[in-house]
């Protein structure tokens, strides 16, 4: 069927006049489905005859089997947005067989009608068709932002139904998805904050003239360095205090974050400086090459003149871990602690990797004081933290 619709969009393209003659012929053809295809493009160009032969097609499809209706969700696609074959869609959306979802989908995205975005961003939590909905929702451009961005509010809302819709917003761009995307940024939850920074980098390289609010992105710099003094403070009392294989494996997982958590901030800051120079300099500072690395240093210096953020960065850029260290002690009150307090912060993070890391290393090393919080943890949404708490739990 999609390949039919195809070839009618490309005669339509190339050669409108014969793809009418054509569309003419084939609404008589005897293969309902052909029939059906060309009489919904003369439809489209107001033959009300057409539409009416169109009507009854669909109508004879919606009724068939599977793949009846599968071909019925591909032609609603090319009805009239506000004709009466397009109200079938809403039934085709909540269809048993995902082939005709899937083509609903696709046809729901094309007619962009107002009824149909709930159930598209309801889909977009299915890992079924979650890509599909993706591509249909991002079709309504701002129309769909309020929508999403209830989603990214929620904090009841499943993991993989917030990244969805970050990246929905990223593909829909402009100032009010962006806005949206930043206000996420803010909140203490963020279970999408990879697909969220991924978002704007995108609407910034897409949409240069799109402007970010300085003091929104600065706060967020700012608390993402912080989190990166912490995070060095943390790797270095893990470090000092426990020998065990779990211990090691939590600090590498510390290390990984910390490491993530410093490309933060050079992409929030290409939101505010010019993109391509912000994440050359980010790439020739982790060269591991002494002249190119202090180039980088010497250009974010010059570049960063007035910028409250730059005295900061450059703290966290020019020195070894031990100059972290105290940097972080100095500024934060970061300073390394002992084992068991790290492990209780660590499992009160936001961060669910770290916090199932964190209930194996508190096995290993028997902190009982740890237990409240990891019984706390086995409700947990997230099946990796909840399994390891679970088992955690059972071992202390």
């Amino acid at each position: 069927m999609e390949g039919r619709i195809q070839a009618f969009d490309y005669l339509q393209l190339h050669d409108p006049e014969f793809a009418i003659e054509t569309a003419r012929e084939l609404q008589n053809d005897s293969d309902p489905e052909l029939a059906a295809a060309a009489a919904a493009r003369l439809g489209a160009l107001g033959d009300q005859a057409a539409t009416e032969r169109f009507d009854r097609l669909l109508a004879s499809f919606v009724d068939g089997p599977a793949e009846k209706r599968e071909s019925a969700a591909h032609l609603v696609g090319l009805s009239l947005r506000d004709g009466a074959s397009a109200a079938v869609l809403s039934d085709l959306l909540e269809d048993a067989e995902p082939t005709v979802v899937r083509a609903a989908i696709q046809s729901a995205g094309q007619l962009t009608r107002d009824e149909d975005l709930p159930v598209l961003i309801r889909l977009l939590g299915s890992r079924r068709y979650s890509a599909a909905s993706r591509t249909a929702v991002s079709a309504y451009g701002d129309r769909a932002v309020p929508e999403l961005g209830i989603i990214m509010r929620a904090d009841g809302a499943g993991i993989h139904l917030q990244r969805q819709a970050a990246r929905a917003l990223g593909i829909i761009g402009g100032y009010k998805a962006s806005q949206v995307l930043l206000a996420y940024l803010r909140r203490q939850r963020q279970t999408a904050r990879t697909e969220a920074l991924r978002s704007l980098s995108r609407i910034r390289d897409r949409e240069p003239e799109v402007e970010f609010h300085r003091d929104v992105v600065s706060l967020l710099s700012h608390a993402a360095l912080k989190r990166y003094f912490e995070a060095t403070a943390e790797a270095e009392s893990i470090e000092g205090s426990a020998p065990g294989p779990a211990s090691r494996f939590l600090e590498q997982a510390v290390q990984e974050r910390r490491d993530r958590t410093l490309n933060e901030v050079f992409e929030l800051l290409s939101l505010l400086y010019p993109p391509r120079e912000i994440r050359d300099a980010r790439y020739r500072i982790f060269s591991g090459q002494p002249e190119q690395r202090a180039n980088a240093l010497e250009y974010l210096d010059s570049l960063l003149i007035g910028d409250g953020l730059r005295p900061l960065l450059l703290e966290a850029l020019e020195q070894d871990q031990q100059g972290v260290m105290r940097s972080g002690a100095r500024l934060f009150g970061f300073a390394a602690a002992p084992y068991p307090s790290v492990l209780r912060a660590l499992l009160n993070s936001s961060d669910s990797w770290l916090q199932a890391c964190a209930c194996g290393a508190a096995v290993e090393s028997n902190c009982t004081e740890c237990k409240p919080r990891i019984e706390q943890l086995t409700q947990h949404p997230n099946p990796v933290l909840r399994e390891a708490a679970v088992a955690a739990a059972a071992s202390l």
